[in-house]
């Protein structure tokens, strides 16, 4: 806990439009995405400023579950490393946030249907893959949250399980050496934007660190894909917020999720060329003040197979739509006899 004469200190910067680490109240810290192993894929580690993650994705052939004999197997496990943080301690429970956290990334992940399960069996009702994901949070200095979220992407994204192959109802997994292995089928990459709240909602900042979390009145989590579909929304800390508020700060996320994304996608292609290759990125600076948003977002169909450019045609010709309809309706009412 800090010292209550700091305490005011933060906040009042905040208000400021300066944060203690100099950054603006919507900048996310500087990024590095690191893949340490080429010959062994799925392995990440991610930094946001001093926040580490470390995600390490495995696969396994295994029987599947009854109720879903056509689709494969996707687990997660997380661990708070008491070498992270004095609030994680070995032998202990974990707390109510350490479970939240690990909620929020699952489900951004596993309801949108992020990967395509299907994909994974192999002999439908006997065996199919099962992806195991573990997460290891190293270090805790705020906002494990979006760390974990960009690390489970950027590992699934460089995992590559091996080639197999079925004859006379007989499994045949074919060596590295063989066969290129294959990536996984993902849909969408799903990351996580949150934010701190202060001043009962009034004021939030993007990306908090230790320091601010620890004075928050509030937190508000977005889970967004490229292609600005809003998949989840966490809220916490009892602070009441408009929906004009979500919608602004959405729109905030909507950017910063876009350049986050483009960076990762870069370091996954890289590092299939260069061994142990680490990317370094800090994201330009944001504007002090929220914009307005463009569009109310839309929940998250499996189905949807729209590309943002599509989006943005499909909203002005609705929009056109509604003119035309509006222009007609008034011509109607002119041209109606009196009496």
């Amino acid at each position: 806990m800090f010292e209550p004469a700091l305490d005011s200190f933060p906040i009042e910067a905040i208000k400021a439009g300066i944060r203690v680490d100099g950054r603006r109240p919507f900048d996310i810290r500087n990024i590095e995405i690191v893949f340490p192993h080429q010959e062994k894929t799925g392995h990440a580690e991610v930094r946001y400023g001093k926040t580490r993650v470390l995600c390490m994705v495995t696969g396994e052939i295994r029987d599947p579950f009854p109720e879903r004999p056509t689709e494969g197997i996707l687990s997660f496990g997380f661990r708070f490393s008491p070498l992270a943080s004095p609030k994680f301690e070995a032998g202990r429970r974990p707390s109510d946030r350490c479970v939240e956290i690990s909620r929020v990334v699952e489900r951004g992940i596993r309801e949108t249907r992020a990967i395509n399960m299907e994909s994974l069996c192999i002999l439908a009702g006997r065996k199919v893959w099962h992806i195991r994901v573990d997460v290891t949070i190293a270090d805790d200095d705020g906002n494990l949250t979006d760390v974990a979220s960009c690390a489970v992407m950027a590992a699934l994204m460089h995992f590559r399980r091996p080639l197999v192959s079925t004859a006379d109802g007989q499994v045949r997994m074919f060596p590295v050496t063989e066969r290129e292995p294959v990536p996984l089928t993902i849909h969408h990459v799903p990351l996580c934007m949150s934010f701190a709240l202060f001043s009962q909602g009034c004021i939030a900042v993007l990306d908090p660190t230790a320091e601010e979390e620890a004075l928050r009145d509030g937190s508000l989590t977005l889970t967004l894909n490229s292609r600005n579909y809003l998949c989840a929304v966490q809220k916490a800390g009892g602070v009441p917020l408009s929906p004009t508020k979500i919608f602004d700060l959405t729109a905030i996320a909507q950017k910063r999720m876009t350049a986050v994304n483009r960076h990762l996608l870069r370091a996954v292609k890289a590092s299939s060329t260069e061994v142990g290759w680490t990317f370094s990125s800090h994201l330009p600076s944001a504007p002090s003040q929220v914009p307005a948003p463009t569009r109310t977002p839309a929940a998250l169909t499996p189905t949807d197979t729209d590309s943002t450019s599509q989006l943005s045609s499909t909203s002005s010709m609705s929009a056109s739509a509604d003119d035309d309809t509006t222009k007609a309706s008034s011509n109607l009412q002119k041209k109606r006899p009196r009496g």
